[in-house]
């Protein structure tokens, strides 16, 4: 249960990274990181911003569930399983932005730091509160 409502808190935590970086510098992670243009056709009709939330909640839950039972049964692969997915998430910086249909700001220096900070924060905070998990 407890690990349940982490997910949940990690997912919002970088939401709310994002939120702050682009009110700090103007760069436009929490749409990128919200876009679901890609897999909604648009002209039929708009998700709001709850259902991009949502989307985002969801990937957040499997990311930290999944990194949950690696560090359960598999101690010796949960560091290297943690870096890899960092990795990817902070390529999708790049990856996102080109699948996105909408328009979006182009990529910048600012953008990608926060983008690779914020994701950062995210993993440290996430093997944080599975560490203890890994202890048993």
């Amino acid at each position: 249960m407890k690990h349940g409502l982490y997910s949940i808190g990690t997912a919002v935590f970088l939401l709310l990274l994002n939120v702050l970086w682009d009110a700090l510098f103007h760069t436009q992670l929490t749409k990128l990181l919200l876009n679901v243009d890609f897999m909604i056709d648009y002209r039929e009709r708009k998700p709001s911003f709850a259902e991009e939330a949502a989307y985002h909640m969801i990937t957040g839950v499997i990311i930290y569930m999944l990194l949950l039972v690696i560090a359960r049964k598999y101690e010796r692969f949960y560091k290297p399983a943690l870096i890899i997915i960092l990795i990817f998430t902070c390529a999708l910086y790049f990856i996102l932005a080109a699948l996105a249909v909408r328009p979006l700001s182009p990529l910048s220096v600012i953008g990608a730091a926060g983008w690779f900070l914020s994701h950062v924060c995210y993993f440290l905070v996430v093997a944080r509160l599975q560490s203890s998990t890994i202890s048993q």
